[in-house]
């Protein structure tokens, strides 16, 4: 599912605070109408491309993720330019949508910019103090003040988003909303109930196993799959007697589970499962997963009708944005934008 594009830079910091050490840096990677976008403002957004490319690959793992940005490609670009490439596109639509917002006359009231100071307090001590969000914020590249610019600037644009939408600039029909979640109902599941045979890679300690045991473990995990489904095992079958899950004792019957509730790529292979249907086998950092989905709630259209509004709304701003400032001059400095590490 699509997400929507005007969730707050708060929520966003949260969420996507990376694994290195780097600083601020002030370096200008391009242009928009004169106005500057800097190494800073890439670093952000190259961090939210990173997670999604990351998801779209089922990639998790330290040593997998450096494997990912240094070896594999997406139709015949590496991942790393792909990244890079996404992430100044975003940085320039933010850039042209903030242009955009000023030039409609869009100003931050003295309530907006208070809200501001208390977003910035509030992260402060979700983080654990001063020193924590300037670490956070120094992980992201970015330091308090761009951090203040960015939380501003997207205040602007989304003022200027509620504008258009409140004068019809921007809307969305009932008819399009329907559409839309009748085409992604696999998006909108609440719960689901999965079974599961473990063939595991790691012992009771979490500690991995040998590599001939691992390799077993995949071997085995293959043929079982293969016999269930050729009809020649019984799924439930095979779980007693294959599964080592520590849990299925406890849970013959399955897992029911939400969002964010699994390990990521269990939970992503059962959610992307049809009621019956049998997965092929999913590497997960406990070992090799054959998954069954028993049983699956999706939300009605009324429970995400908001969130259904607020992604196409979403997606129509960025189309309004970009046919808006299509005459913009936008410059880019590829030798300061290739020094990005991964």
């Amino acid at each position: 599912m699509k997400k929507t594009g005007l969730l707050s830079i708060f929520l966003i910091l949260i969420l996507l605070v990376s694994g290195c050490e780097k600083a601020a840096d002030d370096r200008v990677v391009g242009t928009v109408q004169g106005e500057n976008i800097y190494f800073w403002e890439l670093s952000f957004f190259l961090d939210s491309v990173k997670t999604e490319l990351l998801n779209q690959a089922n990639i998790s793992g330290d040593k997998e993720i450096q494997e990912f940005w240094k070896n594999s490609d997406i139709d015949g670009v590496s991942a790393a330019e792909v990244a890079k490439s996404k992430a100044f596109q975003q940085a320039v639509l933010f850039k042209s949508k903030v242009i955009l917002a000023k030039k409609s006359g869009e100003t931050l009231s003295d309530d907006t910019k208070n809200t501001i100071q208390k977003q910035i307090a509030d992260a402060k001590t979700s983080l654990g103090g001063d020193a924590a969000f300037k670490e956070t914020l120094s992980n992201m590249g970015i330091n308090e003040s761009n951090y203040k610019q960015l939380l501003e600037d997207s205040a602007l644009v989304n003022n200027y988003f509620s504008r258009l939408a409140q004068d019809g600039t921007i809307s969305v029909s009932d008819e399009a909303m329907n559409e839309y979640y009748n085409t992604h109902l696999s998006d909108y599941r609440a719960t689901v109930t999965a079974k599961h045979i473990l063939f595991a890679t790691v012992d009771e300690n979490k500690n991995p196993k040998s590599e001939e045991e691992q390799k077993k473990a995949a071997e085995t995990a293959k043929q079982v799959y293969d016999e269930i489904a050729a009809g020649t095992l019984d799924f439930d079958t095979a779980m007693q007697e294959y599964s080592e899950d520590p849990g299925l004792k406890s849970n013959p019957d399955g897992y029911t589970f939400t969002r964010g509730k699994m390990i990521k790529e269990f939970e992503n292979a059962a959610f992307d499962l049809e009621v019956g249907q049998v997965s092929e086998p999913v590497k997960s950092s406990f070992g090799w997963h054959i998954i069954k989905l028993t049983d699956a709630r999706t939300s009605s259209f009324d429970e995400v009708k908001n969130d259904i509004y607020q992604t196409l709304a979403s997606s129509a701003f960025d189309d309004y944005a970009k046919q808006q400032s299509a005459s913009f001059k936008i410059t880019k400095d590829d030798s300061v934008i290739n020094t990005v590490k991964f």
